[in-house]
């Protein structure tokens, strides 16, 4: 007979315990946790490398009503034999005060349940390629004997450079697991709509084909951003995705194992033909799908794992549309009629949204979350004399343009965006962004890209300003990643950015760029300042970047290759402005770190006699000169 008093909540130990414990390690941070575990980012003193450290307490090994601690040692077991680049590696297990723990590979990204919740659903580009890498995983740990029996998205971690690697095997089966009385008749582990029928079926044995039904639910979640729960439609009928994904999905979903794919190579074919092989054309006529059925399976709440939000989305390409109708902002609201949020979700492909004279100068602040565009569109307030302010109140994102998304953004204040976790706090990009007469400031969050993230996207910035942006990562004003993305500036000023740059190990006060393509013409970026490398601009794996007359304040940290001489600048400057939008313009007063470029002026105005707009402080702005900006994709 067990025990039927409630256990207590564990609590797991502090980082001094812990480092008391293990002192082979320093500890950082609590990473995650739940109800029986936790998991700890650490450096393991003797190697210099991160790892990530999974605890539980060894009181479990007495509780008769579970098997949570052998399954914790099983995992350790398990994944020690597994050694592949898709699968995350254990690099120590054992007890230690009472508690047991894991050593493991520390994964520095996210994972695919986050970046679900972050787009809605991912591309079927992107969805495919991440699926091939998990097949690939998979096929090696079944080769090796090893079944996972909870794949889902949160347990696909996704790397910065894009890897996909498999944790979580703690519920991982052997195919002679019987042996360890570790899998009792009537007890269902995993999670329950990732669970293949067989599952709940007690005294069945489960095998590879259990985890293909588990991929097969998992690419329906990525294509759709759902689980097929109850009556479900194919993703072609629901999001137009191609109709081969209901194909793929259909056979990996059948209630017979033998009816499914038998092994996740033979499910990684049909992706690869996808890939490389073009659709059919569509058909005339609707047919309903005979795959309409219902799942009956257990709710349950999926909860992501706490690791940095690096969200790695693939950009559609620009499609051409017609015009469509305008919307007007008439409000200030957050929502409800006349706001900027409903003009967005009423919006049609091609539209533009503008606003009313009377929002001049007006501030919208945002109440309930970031604003979303995922659809082609643009948002202008050329027409106003002062900008709108879209201020994110420090609740979160100011705006996120999606993959799918082609959005131009002319004459706006982009401010006050902040994020805990989380990258671009004032804009994240994932698809075409053209950000025309705007001034990003006062953005920060505690990961990359305090103004602006470009995530694999394509961003274009003309005669914008950046300015009083703040991360504890890496670029201050601007953060780019991806090596199928671009980054163009155009007449633009990146100043009094800071990225703090915890530990040092980071950098780029004003920009950051990871791989991505870089183009910058007639900027200034200067006055950044960072706790790490490259002050102005830190760039990693970028290949030829190309500056053309531009001033950066410290130039021999950041790599570029620089178009022409600095002391040969031919250009007039002026404070943090915009030209032709609504915040004045002029040269720089005396004492501005732009002097290197252009003499000092004693000018207190504009040219429209209006007073500077940063006060008596040495300030900086945008080159103003005469480079045309190239049409997009030259």
């Amino acid at each position: 007979m067990s025990s039927s008093a409630p256990r207590q909540s564990w609590q797991p130990p502090s980082l001094a315990e812990l480092q008391a414990l293990l002192p082979g390690y320093e500890f950082l941070a609590l990473i995650g946790r739940g109800g029986m575990g936790a998991v700890f980012k650490a450096t393991q003193r003797s190697l210099n490398r991160p790892v990530a450290i999974k605890v539980l307490p060894a009181s479990l090994m007495e509780n008769e009503d579970s098997n949570f601690a052998a399954r914790f040692r099983q995992e350790a077991l398990t994944m020690a034999k597994l050694t592949h680049p898709g699968i995350v590696s254990v690099f120590e297990s054992g007890e230690a005060g009472g508690l047991l723990y894991i050593v493991m590979e520390f994964v520095d990204g996210t994972d695919v349940a986050r970046m679900i919740a972050g787009e809605g659903k991912l591309a079927p580009e992107l969805a495919t390629k991440l699926m091939t890498q998990v097949c690939d995983a998979l096929h090696y740990a079944h080769e090796h004997g090893v079944i996972h029996r909870d794949i889902k998205p949160a347990n696909l971690l996704l790397t910065r450079d894009g890897a996909v690697k498999i944790a979580d095997f703690g519920l991982a089966k052997q195919h002679d697991a019987e042996q360890l009385g570790l899998t009792k008749t009537n007890v269902t582990i995993g999670t329950p709509d990732f669970l293949a029928p067989e599952a709940w079926t007690p005294n069945t044995a489960l095998d590879a084909r259990a985890d293909v039904y588990a991929l097969g639910v998992t690419l329906y979640q990525m294509l759709t951003g759902e689980v097929p729960r109850g009556f479900w439609e194919m993703p072609s009928e629901r999001v137009g995705t191609d109709a081969r994904f209901d194909a793929i999905i259909e056979r990996a979903l059948q209630p017979k194992p033998d009816a499914r794919y038998q092994s996740s190579t033979e499910l990684r074919r049909d992706l690869d033909r996808v890939l490389t092989e073009p659709a059919a054309p569509p058909p005339s006529a609707k047919v309903p799908s005979r795959s309409q059925r219902r799942v009956l399976v257990a709710g349950a709440l999926l909860v992501a794992m706490g690791f940095a939000v690096w969200l790695w989305i693939q950009p559609r390409e620009e499609s051409s549309l017609a015009p469509a109708a305008a919307g007007i902002v008439t409000s200030t609201n957050d929502s409800g009629p006349g706001s900027l949020r409903d003009a967005l979700a009423a919006a049609t492909n091609g539209a533009t949204i503008t606003f009313a004279p009377a929002l001049s100068g007006r501030t919208i602040a945002l109440q309930q979350g970031e604003l979303v565009i995922n659809k082609n569109l643009t948002i202008d307030a050329s027409a106003l004399r002062e900008a709108p302010r879209l201020d994110g109140n420090h609740r979160g994102r100011v705006i996120l343009v999606t993959a799918n998304a082609v959005a131009e953004l002319d004459s706006l204040v982009i401010m006050n965006g902040w994020l805990v976790q989380g990258d671009g706090a004032g804009l994240y990009n994932f698809g075409r962004l053209t950000v025309r007469n705007c001034t990003v400031t006062g953005n920060g969050t505690d990961f990359s890209g305090g103004g602006l993230f470009n995530h694999f996207g394509h961003a274009r910035l003309i005669n914008s300003t950046f300015a009083k942006n703040t991360v504890k990562g890496a670029g201050g004003g601007i953060g780019s990643f991806g090596n199928t993305g671009s980054l163009e500036l155009y007449h633009c000023t990146l100043a009094d950015n800071e990225a703090v740059a915890v530990g040092g190990k980071l950098g780029g006060g004003g920009i950051y760029v990871y791989q991505t393509a870089l183009r910058l013409t007639n900027c200034i970026i200067a006055g950044n300042r960072t706790g790490g490398k490259g002050p102005e601009i830190w760039l990693q794996s970028v290949f030829d970047p190309v500056a053309d007359r531009c001033l950066i304040g410290d130039p021999a940290e950041c790599g570029l290759k620089l178009g022409g001489n600095l002391a040969g600048l031919e250009a007039s400057l002026a404070p943090l402005g915009l030209y032709g939008g609504p915040t004045p313009t002029m040269p720089p007063l005396a004492g501005s770190p732009a002097l290197d470029a252009a003499g000092p002026t004693t000018l207190t105005t504009d040219q429209r006699g209006r007073p500077r707009p940063l006060g008596p402080a040495p300030d900086i702005g945008a080159v103003e000169g005469a480079v045309q900006v190239p049409p997009a994709g030259q």
